[in-house]
């Protein structure tokens, strides 16, 4: 890693240019001692204050207040898109969009690539470029431009700037994955400030697209069972968990994905798996949920007007035993060994 990739990480993983002023001084160009500063920086970055978006100015906060005595005042969410649009700004202008879009140039005039159009493919409408905060007053159209602009985000590597003046500046070597992370770190950072029960998914077959907010707990089990490495159910499993955290999922959409995660306990309860003490109830009971609650047949007898929470309880509940048989996979292969 060179000295130049190293200072451009500094200076843009601040918002002030102390940190990479100083590592200018330290380091002196040298690719070795950047590095060295690179992992203190790595080390300690438990304690060093995170990046926060910035606050709205008064004209910003002025348009969002109330014109008449009686009415609300606005709501953290309200400030999303204005929060959004500084956000894209931003990385507009450190270059995470040039892959994407071009760049205008002194020398060869601006870029030919419409960005209007780039946006708009896949969206069915056209947004303004810059992105005008007060066309994103509606949450459909703020939610498709966050997970189009994460499709097209790439973090450059390098920058350099050329003559005559030296004041058009040129980025490269993006690195599209790296920016994608950040961008959903940012994003989600928004989101949970303002209040709002979504967050880019990080894995999984939706990694990228807006999906209901869990707890600690829960979020780490989706972590793991995402990343589970065997083809067959690891892909059902995974198809299983997007039908389910989708924005806006259905109650078939849930019962869908319940139904995706009994066929892949089905194996293992034909297996003996979770037939042995103190299993065998539990397995009775669980199984017999998805014939009673009609997840895997149509028959009258079923129950069909029951809460959604149900299918709710049901998917986590599947989803953990699905997890728990892996452990006791695991634990048996290494036990015959």
């Amino acid at each position: 890693m060179g000295f130049d990739y190293v200072a451009l990480l500094v200076e843009e993983s601040f918002e002030d240019r102390l940190p990479v002023e100083t590592l200018r001084q330290l380091a002196g160009g040298q690719n070795q001692a950047a590095v060295q500063v690179l992992s203190v920086l790595v080390e300690n970055v438990d304690v060093l204050p995170s990046k926060r978006p910035h606050r709205p100015y008064y004209q910003q906060r002025r348009d969002l207040r109330p014109t008449n005595p009686g009415d609300r005042e606005p709501e953290p969410r309200e400030f999303l898109r204005l929060y959004f649009g500084q956000l894209v700004e931003d990385l507009d202008r450190r270059g995470y969009f040039a892959r994407a879009f071009g760049e205008d140039c002194v020398d060869s005039g601006p870029s030919d690539i419409s960005v209007g159009g780039t946006i708009a493919q896949g969206l069915g409408w056209s947004p303004a470029w810059p992105l005008d905060p007060n066309e994103l007053n509606d949450d459909g159209k703020l939610y498709d431009i966050i997970e189009r602009l994460h499709d097209l985000v790439a973090r450059p590597r390098r920058r350099f700037t050329h003559a005559p003046d030296y004041t058009c500046m040129h980025h490269s070597a993006p690195a599209p994955e790296t920016g994608r992370a950040l961008f959903r770190w940012e994003v989600n950072e928004l989101l949970d400030d303002a209040g709002v029960d979504l967050r880019l998914a990080d894995d999984g077959e939706d990694v990228g697209r807006l999906v209901t907010r869990t707890d600690e707990a829960r979020t780490e089990l989706l972590q793991t069972m995402t990343a589970r490495s065997d083809p067959s159910t690891g892909d059902r499993v995974r198809h299983a968990i997007s039908l389910f955290r989708q924005r806006g999922a259905t109650d078939e959409h849930k019962r869908s994905a319940i139904a995706a995660l009994y066929t892949v306990l089905e194996p293992h309860r034909q297996a003996g798996r979770l037939k042995a003490p103190p299993l065998n109830k539990a397995d009775e009971y669980m199984f017999s949920f998805a014939d009673k609650f009609g997840i895997r047949h149509g028959k009258g007898e079923q129950f069909t007007g029951y809460d959604s929470a149900y299918l709710d309880w049901l998917f986590w509940c599947y989803l953990a035993t699905v997890e728990m048989t892996d452990r006791l996979s695991d634990q048996s292969a290494t036990t015959t060994l």
